[in-house]
């Protein structure tokens, strides 16, 4: 995703080369969906669709990593339309590479949030104190052509 102007409007702007799908999503409006993308709501795993979804996980484990990882030719662009955890009970970090890797952002409230990795391999962590429930998030991940 991009940002981009359409019509006057700033945005965010998704081309799915492989789908021959694109969208614009206006910066003052939200996405109530994101069904059509592959979701997972497990506690963390080894992601490879070209893209999806890594949605809230409501279990009882408090510390959930996905390592998503694209083709070697790709990189990985991650995308949080709207984030509002606790940040005093709970956050997002999204690594740069394989857990334990540098560390673009540990985050727990924005807008139209945006990392790309410099190789094809990103994580994302989510950690939360044992005795809050988990908040709602989605992040959107897909590979992009960028680094072709």
């Amino acid at each position: 995703m991009a940002r981009s102007r359409v019509d006057g409007q700033t945005g965010l702007c998704c081309l799915c080369e492989h789908r021959s799908l694109s969208a614009f999503v206006p910066a003052s409006s939200t996405v109530d969906s994101l069904d059509w993308l592959p979701r997972n709501t497990n506690c963390g795993g080894i992601l490879k669709e070209e893209s999806g979804v890594i949605a809230t996980y409501y279990g009882p484990e408090t510390n959930c990593v996905w390592t998503i990882q694209m083709p070697q030719e790709y990189q990985v662009r991650v995308t949080i339309q709207n984030l509002h955890l606790n940040c005093d009970k709970e956050s997002l970090e999204i690594i740069d590479g394989r857990p334990g890797s540098s560390v673009l952002g540990k985050i727990c409230e924005g807008s139209l949030l945006d990392y790309r990795s410099t190789a094809n391999i990103m994580t994302v962590k989510y950690v939360r104190k044992p005795d809050h429930p988990a908040s709602s998030y989605e992040v959107l991940y897909f590979q992009d052509p960028q680094g072709r």
